[in-house]
Protein backbone atom coordinates (compact mmCIF):
# COMPACT_ATOMS: atom_id res chain seq x y z
CA UNK A 1 0.00 0.00 0.00
CA UNK A 2 1.40 3.37 -1.02
CA UNK A 3 1.05 6.44 1.15
CA UNK A 4 2.36 8.86 -1.46
CA UNK A 5 0.32 11.55 -3.14
CA UNK A 6 -0.14 11.57 -6.88
CA UNK A 7 -1.14 14.35 -9.27
CA UNK A 8 -4.13 12.25 -10.22
CA UNK A 9 -6.19 9.38 -8.92
CA UNK A 10 -5.81 7.73 -12.33
CA UNK A 11 -2.84 6.96 -14.52
CA UNK A 12 -4.24 9.05 -17.36
CA UNK A 13 -2.58 12.11 -18.81
CA UNK A 14 -4.45 15.06 -20.25
CA UNK A 15 -3.40 16.68 -23.47
CA UNK A 16 -4.57 19.07 -26.12
CA UNK A 17 -2.78 20.73 -29.05
CA UNK A 18 -1.64 23.52 -26.70
CA UNK A 19 -1.01 21.87 -23.30
CA UNK A 20 -0.19 18.59 -21.58
CA UNK A 21 -0.70 17.63 -17.91
CA UNK A 22 1.58 16.82 -16.21
CA UNK A 23 4.01 19.06 -18.10
CA UNK A 24 6.30 16.79 -20.16
CA UNK A 25 9.46 18.46 -18.79
CA UNK A 26 8.34 18.93 -15.18
CA UNK A 27 11.09 16.60 -13.95
CA UNK A 28 13.76 18.75 -15.65
CA UNK A 29 12.75 22.00 -13.93
CA UNK A 30 13.87 22.61 -10.37
CA UNK A 31 11.70 25.76 -10.08
CA UNK A 32 8.64 23.52 -10.50
CA UNK A 33 9.82 20.54 -8.45
CA UNK A 34 11.01 22.34 -5.32
CA UNK A 35 7.69 24.02 -4.42
CA UNK A 36 5.76 20.81 -5.10
CA UNK A 37 8.12 18.78 -2.93
CA UNK A 38 7.97 21.36 -0.14
CA UNK A 39 4.22 20.79 -0.02
CA UNK A 40 4.54 17.00 -0.18
CA UNK A 41 8.00 15.34 -0.23
CA UNK A 42 6.35 12.02 -1.18
CA UNK A 43 4.63 13.41 -4.30
CA UNK A 44 4.54 11.11 -7.31
CA UNK A 45 3.55 11.46 -10.93
CA UNK A 46 0.41 9.66 -12.19
CA UNK A 47 2.49 6.50 -12.73
CA UNK A 48 3.64 6.46 -9.07
CA UNK A 49 7.23 7.56 -9.81
CA UNK A 50 8.48 9.84 -6.99
CA UNK A 51 9.20 13.38 -8.19
CA UNK A 52 12.02 13.64 -5.64
CA UNK A 53 13.96 11.12 -7.76
CA UNK A 54 14.43 13.84 -10.41
CA UNK A 55 15.50 16.70 -8.15
CA UNK A 56 19.27 16.14 -8.31
CA UNK A 57 19.31 16.22 -12.13
CA UNK A 58 16.78 19.04 -12.58
CA UNK A 59 18.07 22.28 -14.10
CA UNK A 60 18.16 25.65 -12.40
CA UNK A 61 18.64 27.04 -8.93
CA UNK A 62 15.90 27.75 -6.44
CA UNK A 63 16.29 29.82 -3.30
CA UNK A 64 13.68 30.46 -0.67
CA UNK A 65 13.36 34.23 -0.43
CA UNK A 66 11.64 34.23 2.93
CA UNK A 67 11.25 31.37 5.37
CA UNK A 68 7.69 30.34 6.02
Amino acid sequence: MSTSTSFSTTTKRSASPTWEIPHPRLRERRFALVPLLEIDPELTDPWETPLADSLDEAEGDVELLEPF
